[in-house]
């Protein structure tokens, strides 16, 4: 996926993938990888990492993100001395990083912006950014619910 992404040849055997991939990890200019969802990765999946990581140490940034799943996941595979799961953690800090503020206030602030933000950008509609955001605020949703907003007004 990843060389389809890049406009590598993915055709081939699977190794000369990976080897052209890592190639041109490493010819591009700062290249930022950034995994979402990955707490739902395979563990060959989180292996495969590894390796691509180890190949374009220092050309290429990494960001893993996901739920709380994620957290387990590396918890339970560190816990467990499973290969790899030690070696990612530390790849990528050995520290968990909580984007959402914890205090209420702050929390609430930080979800108005956010909203706002991606309405302001996605919205074309007749409807206002900020009632479209206060109809989110107001039922404590997601940005799902935005973006169904947001297809509605349209």
């Amino acid at each position: 996926m990843f060389a389809k992404t890049l406009g590598i040849d993915n055709k081939g055997k699977y190794v000369d993938v990976k080897e052209n991939l890592k190639y041109y990890l490493n010819q591009m200019d700062h290249p930022v990888i950034i995994l979402d969802e990955a707490g739902d990765l395979e563990y060959t999946a989180f292996l495969e990492l590894k390796e691509l990581w180890n190949a374009t140490d220092g050309f290429c940034g990494w960001f893993m993100m996901g739920a709380d799943g994620l957290r387990s996941k590396i918890e339970k595979g560190i816990n467990s001395k499973k290969v790899g799961f030690a070696e990612i953690f530390s790849r990528f800090s050995d520290e968990y990083i909580k984007l959402t503020p914890i205090g209420v206030a702050d929390k609430k602030a930080f979800k108005y912006e956010l909203l706002y933000q991606v309405a302001k950008i996605n919205h074309t509609g007749s409807i206002p950014v900020e009632t479209l955001v206060k109809q989110c605020l107001d039922k404590e949703t997601t940005l799902r619910h935005l973006d169904t907003l947001i297809k509605i007004s349209a």
